[in-house]
């Protein structure tokens, strides 16, 4: 098969943009090599132009791979970039010749799966569709930025979007804002540093990571002028929510209309884009892949603990990662349930006051130990000491990458019940109600007092694939165009 993949970044980004998405897709990409696929990569809304400002298509072939690169898109990714212009993926047709060009450069293409629309427009997306009529158009839906600007159906960095009134809640949502000029700046500077120096030496690298921190710090400064003076923007919508309730209409209309197959990575993404109005029989639950089921064969599985049990939390110091969730339930642990706990945290510091806070509750417990971050080289040791790891996500996170690292390493997982993550053991034991400090800590405590086994986590078969299994499903149960 000849396949068309797309993200927002390139699958192998060296700078490891666009989070779980990526790592799945450098997973599938390998796979679908190994067995002798042809690979088309393609991605936008990241790179961009000094001078030139008019789209263009940069094509790199290399073997059974061929890298395609959309220079200068009107939309910037990620969405964030973009968030108050969402008038843009709707409207524009400034994309519709590169689509005319994939066709003329590629018209054999037997699947297209795009990851996310993130650097894209509709315009786009329809011209491929209109051109390669005998191809079959798939998405996954890794995230929600069909229905939402911010991904992630959350609103305002504070609580779960359950309705986002005809887009109007939409305008007081993104408080990180920073306007559209200021951002598309930094990726023209970014992508020129880019091209030039990353793939060569350290130096290059160096260099380019030191300008990097410094183009951020541009960032969050600017940022803060805009906040104080009050001028965080709804450019190009004059204070109307119609574009962002138009955004979301026209997402669920191209998944109806426009895509063969909708992918969900868990039954909770099934149920959320079928609510909000996606044809049940264009969703398909596949549950992603993973390179670390290799390790989870072998893995010695935690099955229990002596006196105190160690909990882990890893990855983001975010409020939708539930990671304040987290500490304050701890927080409100008793004196005694305490003391038979051990505390891990690796994710790295995001400012001071965390820091302290952090200091302040380790006194009460048995240790507890924070790791400012953590690499591949200095995971397997982290998780050594784990006995039970802790996915709170406070958004409906569709499949969590580390809830699939913590299993993969023999590490049962206690999660909320939003998103995917409770579907891996699908074991109410270990689920507890997402911003319920009472009930998550009951859980807790029903470990400590042995009235739940950690081994109860391993009793049946778990939603975890090797991406072996993953591609041959979905080649057959999905990328075919016979289905």
């Amino acid at each position: 098969m000849k396949i068309l993949l797309y993200n927002y970044v390139q699958f192998d980004d060296i700078e490891r943009r666009g989070g779980g998405v990526t790592v799945y897709l450098a997973n599938l990409v390998k796979s679908l090599l190994q067995s002798n696929h042809e690979v088309i990569f393609l991605s936008s809304g990241n790179s961009y132009d000094i001078k030139n400002s008019k789209p263009r298509l940069d094509i790199k072939k290399e073997g059974n791979l061929t890298r395609c690169i959309v220079y200068n898109s009107p939309f910037l990714a990620p969405a964030s970039s973009s968030f108050y212009e969402p008038e843009v993926f709707t409207n524009s047709n400034s994309l519709d010749k590169i689509a005319h060009e994939i066709f003329q450069r590629f018209s054999d293409i037997d699947v297209f799966h795009f990851n996310n629309i993130e650097g894209l427009t509709y315009g786009f997306i329809k011209e491929l569709r209109e051109s390669f009529i005998l191809s079959n158009f798939i998405y996954s839906v890794h995230n929600y930025n069909l229905l939402c600007m911010q991904v992630n159906l959350w609103f305002n960095d504070k609580e779960n979007c359950q309705d986002f009134e005809e887009g109007s809640r939409c305008l007081n949502c993104n408080n990180n804002y920073n306007s559209f000029q200021s951002n598309l700046i930094i990726k023209k500077i970014q992508t020129t540093l880019s091209d030039k120096m990353l793939g060569k030496s350290a130096l290059h690298k160096n260099v380019y990571l030191l300008t990097k921190k410094t183009l951020h710090k541009y960032r969050y400064l600017n940022h803060k002028i805009y906040k104080k003076k009050n001028r965080i923007p709804t450019v190009n919508i004059e204070n109307n929510s119609a574009a962002f309730r138009d955004f979301r209409e026209k997402n669920i209309q191209m998944c109806n209309d426009i895509f063969d197959k909708i992918i969900c990575v868990s039954e909770r993404t099934k149920d959320i884009m079928k609510r909000h109005g996606v044809k049940e029989n264009k969703l398909n639950v596949v549950y992603i892949g993973t390179s670390f089921y290799d390790v989870y064969k072998s893995a010695e599985l935690k099955k229990g603990f002596e006196k105190c049990l160690t909990i882990g939390y890893l990855g983001y110091m975010r409020k939708d990662k539930g990671f304040d969730f987290f500490i304050n339930s701890i927080d409100k642990m008793d004196l005694k349930a305490k003391k038979n706990i051990n505390i891990i945290i690796a994710a790295h510091c995001r400012d001071k006051e965390t820091a302290e806070k952090l200091k302040s509750l380790s006194d009460g417990f048995n240790s507890f130990k924070v790791y400012d971050g953590y690499t591949h080289e200095s995971l397997p040791l982290i998780l050594e000491e784990i006995d039970l790891g802790i996915v709170p996500v406070q958004w409906e996170d569709n499949l969590p990458q580390v809830a699939i690292e913590y299993v993969c390493n023999g590490i049962p997982v206690l999660t909320s019940n939003l998103g995917g993550a409770s579907e891996i053991a699908e074991n109410p034991h270990f689920i507890f109600r997402h911003d319920d400090k009472k009930d998550f800590i009951n859980k807790i405590s029903n470990f400590l007092n042995k009235e739940v086994e950690l081994k109860d986590f391993w009793k049946k078969d778990l939603n975890v694939f090797s991406m072996s299994d993953h591609m041959n499903k979905i080649i057959k149960d999905v990328y075919s165009i016979s289905n």
